[in-house]
């Protein structure tokens, strides 16, 4: 087997010449790509093909699949798909007047300065919530658990009985899960998803916050993110484990991290932080009396977990310390 790069070692450099041997579908104009559209494609293929660190895999070209929505009157079930490539392109960054103030809850500096080529100075206010955190460790909170119908009914079990206890209960869990966990609540309760709550004040009467399992990115979600931004960086996106400490706890869990921070750094903007931000949906520095139950196995610096629990100690109220989960 040989690379796609010595594959096509005998094409001349000159994008000229490259052009003059690309054919294209005259016949269907759906199809055929603009010839203009070849003078940003070449630098990108020889960028891929010749000059791209091999230990980095931030890649300047993605490939997706989309499925269409179903024709009218064509057979239910039916599934057609259309395939996209995505050509990532930098542009210099706009000049910034001065000065220039950015309102982001979860934006990272070291993410502006890359994008800015200027060091953010930030401000944030320092809360210590005095809210009760109930964090319940399990694997069986990960979505790809819930998938499976044994995991899935223990945690619905106990979310059932969280809401029992106090119905005026928010939930927020992964859009795919809404339509499946709004029959458990009572109609006391409200649900929302990740990621389409932002900014808002419409929950802050509830009395009880409940994160369902974790947001996030996929890994190609997420390099995806990183090559759009970082790839002129040749980075690596090497992982390794990590052990992380929940605030408050010696209990510690493993977490697969990258070792490049402005990659983790993008994770961690999807995932930790946007938590935090669903946490306080709820508005709870402004009522410590409001509770906060996290059934994740995520680590959140910023929330010091009162309790700390599996299901089954949930469920007979035994606390736990003193353990590293794996």
């Amino acid at each position: 087997p040989i690379t796609l790069a010595e594959a096509v070692t005998a094409i001349p450099r000159s994008l000229d010449n490259i052009v003059d041997d690309l054919h294209f579908n005259v016949q269907d104009p759906k199809v055929a790509i603009p010839l203009q559209f070849l003078n940003a494609l070449m630098p990108v293929l020889r960028y891929e093909l010749f000059e791209r660190d091999p230990k980095s895999n931030l890649s300047r070209l993605h490939f997706q699949s989309l499925r269409l929505p179903e024709k009218e009157g064509e057979k239910k079930g039916k599934r057609r798909f259309t395939n996209l490539l995505e050509v990532v392109f930098k542009t210099d960054p706009p000049p910034l007047p001065t000065p220039t103030i950015l309102l982001d809850a979860t934006g990272k500096p070291e993410i502006y300065e890359r994008l800015f080529g200027l060091r953010p100075l930030v401000y944030a206010p320092t809360m210590r919530l005095e809210n009760q955190v109930t964090q319940v460790y399990s694997t069986s909170g990960s979505y790809e658990s819930l998938r499976q119908a044994v995991f899935r009914r223990h945690m619905f079990e106990l979310l059932r009985q969280v809401v029992t206890e106090e119905p005026c209960t928010l939930v927020i869990c992964k859009q795919a899960l809404e339509r499946h966990l709004r029959p458990v609540l009572p109609p006391e309760a409200g649900i929302t998803h990740f990621y389409g709550h932002r900014g808002s004040n419409a929950y802050q009467d509830f009395q009880r916050v409940v994160i369902f399992g974790m947001p996030g990115m996929t890994p190609e979600t997420i390099l995806r993110y990183a090559g759009a931004l970082f790839w002129t960086d040749q980075l690596s996106t090497e992982t390794e484990f990590v052990v992380r400490r929940y605030a408050g706890n010696d209990v510690g869990v493993q977490v697969l991290v990258y070792k490049e921070p402005l990659i983790q750094a993008i994770v961690e903007t999807a995932r930790e932080d946007e938590v935090l931000q669903a946490v306080h949906r709820i508005r709870p520095g402004l009522d410590a009396d409001k509770d906060i139950f996290l059934f994740t196995n995520l680590v959140i610096p910023e929330l010091p977990v009162t309790r700390l629990v599996s299901v089954n100690e949930l469920k007979g109220t035994r606390s736990h310390s003193g353990r590293e989960r794996r």
